[in-house]
């Protein structure tokens, strides 16, 4: 055997024990999961202005604890809000979301007349949760 194929043999060999080491050993601390975005559906869409608009969520959490089944447990109602994305109109309160044990919740929502037709954020707990477009009746 040459020297050249020993030298590769004997790298190879000390590799493989080296890492075999590492099998049974735990690996890197978990990282905790990001938050799982809250959803929202707005049925019908477009919604117009004057209209009554369900608006249907998903994953409504108030903190980013998602990974935790108990985080949230206390949570059974929302403040929904609207927010035009220019900043221009901004209506606070607009209904309240009954939350359900699997996070999700539905509200119909009278759509003010006096929202100039746009595009909105939809917030709760503050946060953007999406969006819906507004036009005129």
């Amino acid at each position: 055997m040459g020297v050249t194929r020993r030298v590769c043999v004997v790298v190879a060999v000390a590799s493989a024990a080296a890492l075999a080491g590492c099998a049974g050993s735990p690996g890197p601390e978990a990282i905790e999961a990001s938050c799982i975005p809250m959803t929202v559906v707005a049925t019908p869409e477009p919604v117009v202005v004057g209209e009554e608009v369900t608006l249907e969520f998903e994953y409504v959490h108030a903190t980013c604890d998602d990974t935790d089944p108990e985080a949230d447990e206390g949570v059974v109602s929302a403040k929904v809000s609207l927010t035009e994305v220019n900043g221009m109109w901004r209506k606070a309160d607009i209904a309240t979301l009954e939350v359900d044990t699997d996070r999700s919740g539905s509200v119909e929502v009278l759509i003010p007349k006096d929202v100039p037709p746009g595009t909105y954020s939809v917030m709760v707990f503050s946060r953007e949760v999406g969006q819906i477009e507004v036009v005129a009746s």
